[in-house]
């Protein structure tokens, strides 16, 4: 309570780290309720990123993270498959079957077996409902979400669905028969943007008018930018009559499901890669694509969906994350020497020549 205030202290990482898999899936698959996973099989959120930004040279704790959640759910279509390996001693390799849409049956308590489909999203939403229902706090039953602006319907039904099971799962069992929980409900309610102004106006000390305030927030994330706009204003008399006390009058939003810093990162990786081709023809090092990013001329050779692929795409990542933050070439030589992961799951040393031009004209 006595900490001066930090930036981390308002973000809440997506960000999962499996430590063991299947000391995991026990209980998640057997428990529907409060399941007693341990917090020393997988991390989530500000511990999972420190230990991945930390150990971002180590391939083992590297392949254990899944740290764009939001932009796995987006993957359904393209034919990707993303896997974690755990940091056990058997190395556990687990690919993630794609975002369904698995609805809560309202009134009927939740149920979980072995052939369940795992899913990363209601994990999330599980810790974020332990962390939101405790006995000093209290238990909470109406939760509000906001996308990013460019996401889908069906993309948005999903997460919401995989949220209203995973915050279920959160709380206790004996509630659920209760009548109290009819009241409970998962929606969506804004979109990022729109809530950053809700929220910022306020904060700021603005007042509404009765002709209105225009806002505009233009929001430049780690996986999406986007755009909103309208009038903060006082409600009509009509408004008033019926409990508005303040009005966000949307006129219009944009955005772009690609553009974000981490997404930006991810393809500054690529293009290193692909200037260093012969390093990883001779090395046999193979690597991923971004999303929205094209092939080239033999790629069929290098692309490839496998972890070690992943791995070696978040390895050089970390690599060129500081110049990607702050446009200092962060290596004066121009080579940066770095360890990858081979076709034959060895670890592999190799010399990368930065092309900062390139990647600075991107």
């Amino acid at each position: 309570f006595c900490e001066k205030e930090k930036p981390a202290h308002y973000e809440k990482p997506t960000v999962l780290e499996f430590v063991d898999i299947n000391a995991l899936l026990r209980p998640w698959q057997s428990e529907a309720y409060r399941p007693g996973v341990a917090w020393g099989d997988v991390r989530c959120s500000h511990e999972a990123l420190h230990n991945f930004r930390n150990n971002q040279t180590k391939p083992e704790i590297v392949a254990s993270v899944l740290t764009k959640i939001k932009q796995w759910a987006l993957r359904e279509g393209d034919g990707t498959r993303v896997r974690v390996t755990d940091q056990s001693e058997q190395h556990v390799e687990h690919e993630l079957a794609p975002l369904t849409l698995r609805q809560p049956v309202k009134g009927r308590p939740l149920e979980v077996s072995a052939q369940d489909p795992f899913d990363p999203v209601e994990l999330y939403a599980w810790f974020l409902g332990l962390t939101i229902n405790w006995r000093r706090r209290g238990i909470f039953l109406r939760y509000y979400m906001s996308f990013p602006v460019d996401y889908s319907r069906e993309v948005k039904d999903k997460i919401l669905a995989s949220f209203r099971r995973g915050l279920q799962r959160s709380l206790p069992q004996t509630l659920v028969t209760q009548a109290v929980f009819n009241q409970f409900m998962v929606e969506e309610r804004a979109s990022e943007p729109a809530a950053y102004a809700a929220i910022a106006l306020q904060t700021l000390g603005i007042e509404p008018t009765d002709e209105g305030i225009a806002y505009a927030v233009f929001d430049f994330g780690g996986g999406t930018a986007d755009f909103d706009f309208g009038y903060y204003r006082l409600p009509t008399d009509t408004e008033e009559h019926s409990g508005v006390e303040q009005v966000f009058e949307h006129f219009g939003n944009g955005g772009d499901q690609f553009l974000g810093g981490e997404n930006l990162l991810e393809h500054l990786a690529y293009l290193t890669f692909r200037h260093n081709i012969e390093v990883c023809r001779s090395k046999k090092i193979a690597f991923t694509k971004p999303l929205d990013a094209t092939d080239f001329a033999g790629s069929e050779m290098f692309l490839e969906r496998t972890q070690a692929a992943a791995t070696n795409a978040l390895v050089l990542m970390a690599k060129l994350r500081t110049f990607w933050e702050t446009g200092v070439e962060s290596n004066t030589t121009g080579v940066e020497k770095i360890n990858l992961i081979d076709r034959e799951g060895t670890s592999v040393p190799c010399e990368f020549t930065l092309p900062y031009a390139e990647l600075t004209a991107f």
